[in-house]
């Protein structure tokens, strides 16, 4: 199970249940909005966070240098939080929150060191995956055009069989039932043909494969 983030310093100002899912949502997503977290500007006020461009007319927060000190982030910030990571952290967040109550937990190289140590392959990335007890879910973002959608379902093959299946751990994560698949797209449209393609392919017979629409990721 993925650790839990500490709450202090923000719980002086918002009540300590609200400062886990704060802290804890931008420790993991990267990005976090006013819409997704009303606390989000608590942590500004501390220098923990800044408002920075999304997409479109959209602005996120995104931690600061002293976040990333206080709390002990693995990432790069110069690398990290580019526009196009943004978006897709941004799709990621999106994905974890449509299933409620519990959602779905984003990784980290901190989650992997510390407990998905198994799975580490200089072939994968950390923040590519997901926790949705008791499956590990790796995640695509669709940043394909409209029609593209044969590409898309080609890539979801390749991400199962040739980036999962040639790694052990992952390979009996597969055959346990245990391991699933995300896709974010901005378009109904694509997410509805891939959902046909998806199922008439048996080689998704055990591996559930999520697939959301996101419409504001086409507004960039």
């Amino acid at each position: 199970m993925p650790r839990k983030i500490t709450n202090d310093p923000v719980a002086e100002f918002v009540s300590a249940s609200q400062a886990d899912d704060c802290i804890a949502l931008l420790f993991r997503a990267l990005v976090a909005t006013k819409e997704l977290c009303p606390q989000i500007e608590a942590v500004e006020r501390l220098g923990l966070a800044r408002e920075s461009e999304l997409f479109g007319d959209r602005t996120c927060y995104v931690m600061t240098p002293l976040f990333a000190h206080t709390y002990g982030s693995d990432i790069d910030l110069e690398r990290d939080l580019k526009p196009m990571r943004k978006k897709r952290a941004y799709a990621l967040l999106k994905f974890c929150l449509s299933r409620p109550p519990v959602g779905r937990i984003p990784l980290t190289g901190i989650d992997f060191e510390a407990d998905f140590s198994r799975f580490r392959d200089r072939r994968i990335r950390p923040r590519d995956y997901y926790w949705a007890e008791p499956n590990l879910g790796f995640f695509l973002f669709d940043s394909g055009t409209e029609a593209a959608c044969d590409r898309l379902c080609a890539k979801c093959v390749d991400a199962l069989v040739k980036k999962h299946r040639d790694i052990s751990a992952f390979a009996e994560q597969i055959d346990s039932k245990h391991f699933e698949l995300a896709v974010v797209t901005p378009y109904e449209s694509k997410k509805e043909r891939l959902e046909t393609a998806i199922r008439q392919r048996k080689l998704f017979d055990n591996v559930p494969v999520h697939i959301l629409a996101v419409p504001e990721l086409a507004e960039a």
